[in-house]
């Protein structure tokens, strides 16, 4: 697998081992709404600042943290370590935009792969919102729709589609 220079490693300050402890494993399937983010806020120890700053800003590729930015730790996929990569789902809420993501990362904290999964967002007069499912298997389903200011909602415009982990860590949309 080739290294980039460009793609976030764990902190200098901490190990990624010590990174992924912020992350508890979960018992699949775990279905991703809105409001979960609130329970893993809870019961989830916060990302200290020197990891939100070394490790989450470089992978959004973001330079400073705003104001308007906090990155919740959710969860570890399972059964990822057997196969040589970790699999973490974070919450990332910035304004008008708040997103749920599965990254994949080698054992040593290199940047597989990263997607999001969920999440709600808002451009001008158009809300978006997707809520993702993650199977035992490790097929992800995911349903979401568009609501148009002071417009009801249609169900029939929702959309759905489904993305693998696979045992590389890619993530991917299967045909």
């Amino acid at each position: 697998m080739k290294e980039h220079q460009d793609i976030p490693r764990a902190s200098k300050a901490m190990d990624f081992s010590e990174i992924l402890a912020f992350f508890p494993e979960i018992e699949l399937p775990v279905t991703l709404s809105e409001r979960d983010h609130h329970s893993f806020s809870i019961n989830n120890k916060p990302l200290p600042g020197e990891v939100v700053e070394s490790f989450f800003l470089p992978l959004e590729k973001m330079g400073t943290l705003d104001e308007f930015t906090e990155f919740i730790p959710c969860f570890a996929i399972p059964g990822t370590n057997e196969f040589g990569f970790q699999a973490i789902v974070y919450w990332k809420a910035s304004l008008l935009h708040y997103t749920y993501y599965l990254a994949t990362f080698t054992n040593q904290g290199v940047l597989i792969d990263k997607k999001p999964l969920a999440g709600i967002s808002s451009d001008a007069d158009v809300i978006r919102q997707s809520v993702a499912s993650i199977e035992p298997d490790w097929m992800i389903y995911v349903a979401q729709g568009v609501q148009k200011e002071n417009q009801p909602f249609i169900p029939e415009q929702s959309s759905g589609f489904q993305m693998e982990l696979l045992a590389d860590g890619r993530i991917v949309f299967p045909s």
